[in-house]
């Protein structure tokens, strides 16, 4: 079964891969550290793409360039982030080529500064768009103040939250969530 991905889904993965990347770190393996890096900017590059609304649910974004290029534009270019988390994801995505594409080595020093990005780029985009541990919780929350049933207000023929089904689907209700989220 694959699991559709979802600003919720991206930033646990994006999580993992920071964790992976530090703990990379810590056995010396400086390469795959900056891969780690790089892959949990990216996935939280996705959620906040997702969460902006320039990313759909049915058309992920599927390059390395074209997110990178969309989230400079949508997320840095409106004011969203400061312009040093693009900067740093493109040095951080930069020295992943080097890493897995070329004979040369990460130095400790980049490997520990990349990992200290991607945390830094991750933190930020949980604060601005509210997708910290609570995320599925705050949107639960105000899911559980909308009527039911046939009176759910519909926004051009769309539901109220475009994740709940998925939400529902990967558990992320029953994991934590105040009870009126398994009303739903």
């Amino acid at each position: 079964m694959t699991t559709a991905l979802s600003p919720v889904i991206l930033m646990e993965k994006a999580t993992r891969a920071l964790s992976a990347a530090q703990a990379l770190l810590d056995l010396g393996d400086f390469d795959g550290a900056c891969n780690r890096a790089y892959y949990a900017m990216f996935d939280a590059a996705h959620a906040a793409l997702f969460a902006s609304g320039v990313e759909k649910l049915n058309a992920p974004i599927k390059t390395h360039n074209g997110l990178i290029g969309m989230f400079g534009l949508h997320v840095i270019g409106q004011g969203h982030l400061a312009a040093e988390h693009g900067e740093d994801l493109n040095a951080v995505q930069r020295l992943r080529r080097i890493a897995d594409y070329s004979g040369d080595f990460v130095s400790a020093k980049d490997a520990t500064w990349a990992s200290q990005q991607a945390e830094e780029f991750i933190a930020a985009i949980r604060a601005k768009f509210a997708m910290g541990r609570g995320f599925a919780a705050v949107i639960c929350s105000v899911i559980s103040l909308v009527p039911r049933g046939r009176d759910l207000p519909r926004m051009a023929g769309q539901p109220l939250n475009p994740f709940a089904a998925e939400m529902r689907a990967t558990g992320q209700y029953d994991r934590g969530m105040p009870s009126t989220c398994s009303a739903i």
